[in-house]
């Protein structure tokens, strides 16, 4: 087993915070499942998962930006030294390039957060306005806080990027377990007091306050004494972040679709509660797919330090191991959960009833397996500073949102069938293909 583990899986300082940090949100998005049912009516929860697909539409407000600066905070920070108190050192018209990044991201953020709250508050309040299977005055409130603190969230997320790039992501990933444990915790007492969708907002609103603290004490970026800063070849978004920005942000708004948008659709074909169903096992499974590519996101510094040095074989190889470990790890974990609600159910536990179906959970498991392919596959392959997903994933996009919109109106099965059949036959052999186109480079 010790050889088996040392042949397949990466284990390191960054690969352990990351696994952690996960690992603990999923314990805690575990005990939130088991409570959820417990607490609020079926609904209800109807409402919360739903809530969180639509302010998952913050991705058309990003465009990508963040995804694009890490890779390029990555490539810059290759030739410079930066220690643990944001000091930098090295090459200069690296350091000027990185610090020209961070002032950039911020102007757009500046903008970009204030749309996001208005147009998502407002359209938010049109769609739940459809169904009047709750009361407004016991979703209004909760909404109008949940999505103030998500456009907080938004505007501080670019400087967790860019500390993800320079290869902080252990200490990101650190902050991101407290301040999950922390609003969990909230979450929970507020659950069981029973004050309702109120406590929705308490994850978000943590993850504000922990995240403006922690980046002012100890997020800041800033040049060595000794270090001038060259202002002749500074970052340019139009040269340097649009070119992959908007193939990126194509990308994003096809796996919106393809991961956000089932909930909404059965909302309005099926009822919040056959919405809360699908997506209680919706998130389940994300979950699960998140954890699953820890390996991936934690080796994403490595990546980009072996692409900038051209040490290909390094580059291959640690992909192929990274992507070894994804796989086991998330086989594991479906294996588990699969196995653990045939237990509950045989025990009639009040979870399993609020829980979607058997051959529902079935297929969301096998394409779950073949997300985490394709999420790795991604990472790898945008870390090139490209963008060679843009076709197959708003295309799959498409599809997906075409087969749902026509499946959610005739039930949850037809939807989630139709969703597997595209991601295991369609999304997975067009990223092989992709991929090889990289992996193969010399």
């Amino acid at each position: 087993m010790i050889s088996f583990f040392k042949k397949y899986f990466i284990v390191n300082a960054q690969v352990f915070l990351v696994i952690m940090q996960r690992m603990l949100q999923i314990i805690a998005g575990g005990i939130t499942i088991l409570i959820v049912p417990w607490a609020l009516t079926e609904v209800e929860q109807g409402y919360y998962y739903t809530f969180g697909s639509i302010l998952a539409l913050q991705a058309f407000f990003e465009l990508g930006l963040n995804y694009v600066v890490t890779q390029i905070a990555g490539h810059e920070s290759a030739r410079l030294n930066i220690d643990n108190i944001g000091n930098i050192q090295g090459d200069k018209r690296n350091a000027s390039r990185l610090l020209s990044l961070i002032t950039i991201v911020k102007r757009w953020y500046f903008f970009a957060t204030p749309v996001f709250v208005v147009v998502i508050f407002i359209g938010g309040f049109y769609f739940f306005q459809q169904k009047n299977d709750l009361s407004i005055q016991n979703w209004i409130g909760p909404w109008i806080l949940v999505v103030l603190f998500t456009g907080f969230n938004l505007y501080l997320s670019p400087q967790l990027a860019i500390l993800e790039g320079i290869g902080r992501i252990g200490e990101v990933a650190r902050l991101r377990m407290y301040q999950s444990l922390a609003g969990m915790l909230i979450l929970w007492i507020g659950l069981s007091k029973g004050i309702g969708l109120w406590a929705v907002s308490s994850v978000s609103g943590v993850a504000a306050l922990t995240t403006f603290v922690w980046l002012k004490y100890f997020g800041n970026l800033h040049t060595a004494s000794d270090l001038s800063l060259n202002t002749d070849d500074l970052i340019d978004w139009r040269r340097d972040i649009y070119p992959m920005q908007w193939r990126i942000a194509l990308s994003w708004i096809g796996g919106w679709i393809i991961w956000n948008s089932f909930t909404p659709m059965l909302f309005i074909h099926q009822g919040p509660s056959e919405a809360g169903r699908v997506g209680l096992a919706l998130n389940i499974f994300m979950s699960i797919t998140t954890l699953g590519t820890s390996w991936v996101n934690a080796s994403l510094p490595s990546f980009l330090k072996y692409i900038a040095l051209e040490q290909r074989m390094i580059l291959n190889r640690l992909f192929l191991k990274t992507i070894a470990s994804s796989m086991i790890f998330t086989s594991l974990l479906l294996i588990i959960f699969l196995v653990g609600v045939e237990i509950l159910q045989t025990f009639n536990f009040v979870f399993a009833k609020r829980l979607a179906e058997r051959p529902i959970l079935f297929c969301l498991a096998l394409v779950a397996l073949a997300n985490v392919f394709v999420s790795a596959a991604a990472v790898f392959m945008r870390a090139h500073k490209v963008e060679p997903m843009l076709s197959q994933t708003l295309t799959m996009g498409i599809l997906v949102g075409l087969t749902s919109w026509v499946g959610s109106q005739y039930s949850s099965l037809t939807m989630i069938l139709g969703y597997t059949f595209l991601g295991i036959f369609v999304g997975l052999p067009w990223t092989i293909i992709l991929l090889l186109r990289f992996y193969k480079r010399n």
